[in-house]
């Protein structure tokens, strides 16, 4: 098996052979900061492509196709829907300083973690905004959103691959780490 990850890495990186692009679902409640993050990828990154609510972003030699989900509205064509079927990877955002809508959060993540095509999906967590006075804290946003502790997904490496990473695009800092876990998850 070694060997043939060996060997498909070396023809990727000769430009003998393409790796598929991972396609990354960015979810969460409007005005979580999704459209801000996207744009701090961008400028940490690099973007190959845009659109409104497509970007195609340079991640570790690696383009990555982020699709806003928030943003498509009821444009969603045939071709979209395709994709959005089976996501190689998901970000789900939460707005840390609104908790009146963690509610609201909470059931959104819910129900994209009770969808049964998902379930190998990994899903990184980004609690938005986390510079704000008032913002919940890490164990606050672990709890209420009943997400595993690190501890216990190292114990049961079996569990579904979800992580959360506190981010703020004030302060650029933690979505960098969440796009380089979600990028070592995707096969």
């Amino acid at each position: 098996m070694f060997a043939l990850r060996w060997c498909q890495a070396l023809c990727e990186w000769l430009g003998f052979c393409q790796r598929r692009s991972p396609c990354v679902l960015f979810v969460g409640l409007e005005g979580s900061g999704i459209t801000t993050l996207l744009s701090q990828l961008i400028e940490e990154f690099h973007s190959v492509s845009s659109t409104r609510e497509f970007q195609r972003i340079l991640v570790h030699n690696r383009i990555f196709n982020c699709i806003d989900v928030n943003n498509l509205g009821l444009r969603m064509t045939k071709q979209l829907r395709n994709q959005l079927q089976m996501p190689d990877g998901i970000i789900f955002v939460i707005d840390t300083a609104d908790q009146n809508r963690f509610n609201a959060s909470k059931r959104e993540l819910d129900n994209l973690l009770a969808v049964p095509d998902l379930k190998a999906v990994p899903i990184a967590v980004f609690g938005n905004k986390s510079d704000k006075a008032g913002a919940a804290a890490r164990d606050e946003i672990t709890s209420y959103f009943e997400l595993p502790s690190h501890r216990k997904i190292l114990a049961n490496p079996s569990s579904k691959r979800i992580e959360l990473f506190m981010t703020s695009s004030v302060t650029k800092s933690g979505y960098q780490e969440g796009i380089s876990w979600l990028n070592t998850q995707i096969d």
